[in-house]
């Protein structure tokens, strides 16, 4: 793999200030979608019980500049890293920002991580020094054919 086939990746956890419903994910898939495509950034965002999960891959740079807006935004709350590294491949390029909403049923099921979005700081305080499951889960969920793909 060339070094240029390298990115900066970031993976986060935050709580939504109120529950999301359909149209305002697909509003905010909008927007990523439109922002990472012109930053270069690609990524995967997992929504439940309301609280995002999210990998975003890409130029350091314009992933450290997104995550300090999003970091920002009035929406969610308790933002937290859970993992970031520098030079390693892409996992998600087929997507500006692919997407699944996460049931407690879908985690136990598909990952394995029945609890793993709640909005617990104990969790969060675990997920932060160990974050291995969190890429475990987001891999597990990058083949899904039910994820929300990217319009043309």
């Amino acid at each position: 793999m060339e070094e240029t086939d390298r990115v900066y990746r970031l993976i986060y956890v935050s709580s939504a200030i109120e529950y999301f419903d359909e149209a305002a994910l697909m509003d905010l898939l909008a927007q990523a979608r439109a922002n990472n495509a012109r930053l270069g950034i690609t990524g995967l965002l997992l929504y439940g019980e309301g609280a995002f999960l999210q990998l975003l891959e890409g130029p350091r740079d314009a992933v450290e500049a997104l995550y300090a807006t999003i970091r920002e935004d009035s929406r969610h709350t308790l933002c937290m890293v859970l993992d970031e590294d520098a030079h390693v491949p892409r996992l998600f390029g087929d997507w500006r920002m692919a997407f699944h909403r996460l049931s407690r049923e879908t985690l136990a099921m598909d990952a394995g991580f029945s609890d793993f979005l709640a909005s617990d700081s104990a969790l969060a305080e675990l997920l932060a020094a160990r974050p291995e499951p969190a890429c475990r889960m987001l891999l597990a969920f990058r083949n899904r054919p039910d994820l929300v793909p990217d319009p043309d």
